[in-house]
């Protein structure tokens, strides 16, 4: 059995814990694991997709994971990034690089630890989300917080 890290966050926080979350899909051989980048969103296309459904241009939020569920080793859908916000969070993501925007980290309610305004994570390093590497990678948040502001306005 794989250990699962431990990660930063809760519901309401934009760590793994409160963002990353397991699901099923009935097309997959018992025991299939995918870990590329998929959204709830990603849904309704998929969903579309499997039942030769098309759906009009302002549902297409979502890109469709039947390529996922066929080949393991697809790239995921958003392999050019993805972003997403809550509130007055935001996460930039792109490959192993996840930069927070304002990040919450909601694990201890009663004493949460005071994060910068910038916390920028590698995954595939860190995926307990513990390490800041904003300073050590500028170039990094400014690549990401580039990526946010462009799907911010597409919005």
């Amino acid at each position: 059995m794989v250990a699962t890290p431990a990660y930063r966050g809760a519901k309401a926080s934009r760590g793994g814990s409160g963002a990353r979350r397991h699901f099923l899909a009935w097309s997959l051989p018992a025991g299939a694991v995918r870990g590329q980048v998929a959204a709830n969103s990603d849904w309704l296309p998929t969903l579309a997709e499997l039942c030769d459904l098309s759906l009009p241009d302002e549902e297409r939020e979502g890109k469709s994971l039947v390529p996922l569920i066929d080949d393991p080793s697809a790239p995921s859908p958003h392999a050019d990034g993805f972003c997403w916000e809550f509130r007055q969070q935001w996460v930039a993501r792109k490959g192993a690089w996840k930069l927070h925007g304002n990040p919450v980290d909601t694990t201890d309610r009663a004493n949460p630890p005071d994060l910068p305004e910038r916390f920028l994570v590698n995954l595939d390093e860190d995926p307990g989300e513990r390490n800041n590497l904003a300073q050590a990678y500028p170039e990094k948040v400014r690549e990401l917080e580039a990526l946010y502001l462009a799907w911010q306005q597409s919005l």
